[in-house]
């Protein structure tokens, strides 16, 4: 049964842990031969953004202990970042294509379906932390902040929304949540987790419990993998079941952090600070639905949160 705690971690975690990064460059993306009435393409998603640079600044700066940076993409690499002097850093930065770790060798079709592969990545260390472009580690933060100890990660349990455009609706209850939660009822239909609010910041997963969905839902799993988009109605596999899983198996308890932040497209980003106690917050945000001054202000809010270039940027 699961665990509940709110407690500072005092253990001492002496483990690998691996980074996980989905990033592409998508200025020449194409939809053929999909029902968009299926599958969500909000234009804001997509575009080229260079955001990515900041997440790797914030994971030098304040948590440069982790082993490896596995960077996902699909046979690309970004423009500004010289890739062979990214290998030699340290942690070095590793490209995975996505079709290497795709069951059947092809692309990976949306954050979906590389969610749904990337446990098999390579030499993956057991506990791995996974962020995608938009999401930031901005204070030091130690692996016991990450850890409750060597064999148990920690899930962030409430995340403080700035929900403006959807803000009558629960966040949390969007078609994917929903679809994880009856896959985890029906594995555990005696469970009494509640259900939480599932951070969308970088978090914590093992990769032990992607090999466990695989073997229970073998099907879903696939079809999650060759997922065309953000699906809108269907059963798909994701992080979200593998946190529910991980807390019911015992395998991460819930951490209590109060000061995460969520912004969104339309978020001020003009007289914007982040509170000297947020360790992590996602932005969400594609800088091609800014217009000129606000994408001025938001790359302004960014650099004075990573002001650090590193020496792998061209």
């Amino acid at each position: 049964m699961f665990k509940f705690k709110f407690d500072i971690n005092t253990n001492e975690v002496d483990i690998d842990i691996d980074v996980v990064i989905s990033w592409f460059d998508s200025t020449n993306l194409k939809y053929e031969n999909i029902n968009k009435e299926e599958y969500s393409f909000e234009n804001f998603r997509y575009g080229k953004r260079d955001t990515l640079k900041y997440v790797l600044r914030g994971i030098y700066k304040n948590i440069p202990w982790v082993r490896n940076i596995y960077l996902i993409t699909k046979s690309q690499w970004p423009e500004w970042l010289n890739e062979e002097k990214a290998k030699s850093m340290s942690p070095p930065i590793i490209r995975i294509d996505e079709k290497d770790i795709h069951p059947e060798g092809t692309e990976c079709n949306g954050s979906i379906a590389v969610e749904a592969c990337m446990y098999r990545i390579p030499n993956l260390s057991k506990f791995f932390i996974y962020t995608n472009d938009d999401m930031f580690v901005c204070k030091p933060m130690k692996k016991n902040d990450w850890m409750f100890d060597n064999n148990t990660g920690y899930i962030d349990m409430k995340l403080i929304i700035r929900d403006i455009v959807n803000k009558n609706r629960a966040y949390w209850y969007d078609n994917a949540h929903i679809d994880q939660i009856k896959l985890f009822k029906n594995l555990y239909p005696e469970s009494n987790l509640n259900y939480f609010i599932s951070s969308h910041v970088p978090t914590i997963y093992n990769k032990e419990i992607f090999n466990f969905i695989e073997d229970k839902f073998p099907e879903i799993l696939k079809d999650t993998q060759n997922s065309k988009g953000r699906i809108l109605d269907d059963l798909i596999i994701g992080r979200i079941l593998a946190e529910y899983i991980s807390l019911e198996k015992g395998i991460c308890v819930l951490k209590k952090r109060k000061y995460i932040e969520y912004f969104d497209h339309k978020t001020n980003y003009k007289d914007l600070i982040i509170n000297k106690f947020t360790n992590l917050f996602c932005t969400n945000i594609n800088c091609a639905k800014l217009n000129d001054e606000e994408q001025f202000y938001y790359y302004n809010f960014m650099d004075s949160i990573f002001p650090d270039k590193l020496e792998i940027e061209f």
